[in-house]
């Protein structure tokens, strides 16, 4: 497993210095990575590999692969067991009030800022948990792609509509942090795609079967396309559509030697 540190230490370090905030801003560290773990504990759990950790200022991020592919269920237990660690920490602050570590007064404070990272957390905007599990409702219903847009679309207004809102300049990094990997999510949709479609054409869910239209697949059926006038299996849709995109590379790497 690799493990990446993240530029953003620079800004939200200089910030957290001149801010004098470092305590607060270790407690978030810890309650983060400790949100994270719980995360990928619950993905080791149900076979998920997690190839690489980047560090960030406010915790750690585990890419766990194959993430927002599989199982609806198994995947929303993964995204709900991040959230469950913010209900133990109370309890963990009771203990250091009781062992004389941190006065009464800052537990509390450090309570609300517990209650408001959860809630942050829990917010509709991707890749944030709450965003991940909007998008599993979505791909009950909707194709891949068109639940990756409307899910992007959601998260780039909702974010726009925060930034506004607020003055807190800690806050506004973080929105611009979020901003920046929905625009990053935007541009390789492609790629997410065709990762999503490789994952299926390796593992096919035996699940109810679904027949339509769609020049795409829905995450939570197994999938049987329409395609030129005849119903294709999911697997040799799939397969024909990588033959479609190699040819297109082929063609496009003929016209540059031209």
């Amino acid at each position: 497993m690799k493990i990446r540190i993240s530029w953003w230490w620079l800004p939200y370090g200089i910030l957290m210095l001149a801010s004098n905030m470092w305590k607060s801003a270790l407690f978030l560290l810890l309650v983060l990575s400790l949100h994270e773990s719980a995360h990928m504990m619950a993905a080791k759990a149900f076979h998920y590999e997690v190839p690489q950790v980047v560090l960030y200022p406010f915790g750690f991020g585990a890419s766990i692969l194959h993430l927002g592919h599989g199982s609806l269920w198994r995947e929303t237990l993964i995204l709900l067991a991040g959230p469950c660690v913010h209900l133990v920490v109370p309890f963990l602050l009771i203990v250091l009030v009781k062992f004389d570590l941190i006065s009464i007064t800052y537990a509390n404070y450090l309570e609300q800022l517990n209650q408001s990272v959860l809630l942050f957390n829990l917010l509709p905007i991707y890749p944030l948990d709450g965003g991940r599990i909007l998008l599993n409702f979505l791909h009950l219903f909707l194709p891949y792609c068109c639940g990756l847009w409307v899910s992007y679309a959601l998260s780039v207004s909702l974010v726009l509509y925060l930034f506004h809102e607020t003055a807190v300049l800690s806050f506004q990094i973080v929105l611009l942090f979020l901003l920046f990997q929905q625009l990053l999510s935007c541009l390789f949709i492609k790629r997410e795609k065709e990762q999503f479609y490789y994952y299926r054409y390796l593992s096919a869910p035996k699940r109810i079967r679904l027949k339509h239209p769609f020049q795409d697949c829905f995450r939570a059926f197994y999938n049987v396309i329409r395609f030129e006038k005849e119903w294709m299996q999911e697997k040799a849709w799939i397969r024909r559509y990588f033959e479609k995109e190699d040819l297109k590379k082929r063609k496009q790497s003929h016209q540059i030697m031209l």
